[in-house]
């Protein structure tokens, strides 16, 4: 049964508490693989891995909505999401990058590059984070930037509000200052629509147009 479809991915519902990721296009399931396995021994909340294959990953299902899913009926819990999400980001920036990391800038930690709140599980056990797909060695303060960029220009995530108290958890230079950054690596994402490249634009402008 089909759980949920991506952008890059579809999940499928299997027995024994088992879910499927199946990738539509690009992605190394064996190397997400690793990450995930990596990322969950340092004690970060990862569902684990059970079986990998060409083209897909076999993982445990998480019993619990996405953080998107939660806000859009209960927005009164936006606040607290929201510095979840940014504890979330702390933690994992705790974490150096495993060896062999693709690089994705300057900086020895271990990021996501796609920690938003479509990606996160809230469970009554604690959240936990899926969809590795983008994981890579850099400096924290980009994958947080990134988190901004896609608040800030994409429907389903939270909105300006969320962004807005999300972002109150960080010092606003040094996420100014890695936002060229996190813009082309949003704006080379193939599955970023027209509509939310203007927008990713529009936000670079604002942020870091010329004196």
């Amino acid at each position: 049964m089909l759980l949920a479809s991506g952008r890059g991915s579809e999940i499928y519902a299997l027995d024994g508490g088992r879910v499927l990721r199946r990738f539509k296009a690009g992605g190394d399931p064996h190397r997400e693989a690793e990450v995930m396995r990596y990322a969950r021994s340092r004690g970060f909340p990862v569902p684990q891995v059970l079986d990998v294959m060409d083209d897909a990953l076999v993982l445990e299902r998480i019993p619990g909505p996405t953080m998107g899913a939660l806000l859009r009926r209960w927005p009164w819990l936006l606040p607290a999401q929201a510095a979840e999400l940014a504890r979330l980001h702390r933690l994992l920036h705790t974490i150096g990058a495993p060896p062999g990391s693709p690089v994705a800038g300057p900086g020895d930690r271990l990021v996501h590059l796609d920690l938003h709140p479509e990606n996160v599980l809230v469970t009554s056990a604690g959240p936990v984070v899926i969809d590795w797909t983008n994981a890579a060695m850099a400096d924290g303060a980009l994958d947080v930037a990134l988190t901004w960029v896609v608040l800030a220009t994409s429907g389903g995530t939270g909105g300006s509000l969320f962004c807005r108290f999300f972002l109150r958890h960080f010092e606003r230079g040094s996420l100014v200052g890695a936002l060229p950054r996190a813009a082309a690596f949003r704006l080379a994402d193939r599955n970023v629509t027209d509509g939310e490249r203007d927008r990713v634009r529009r936000l670079l402008e604002r942020y870091c147009a010329p004196d």
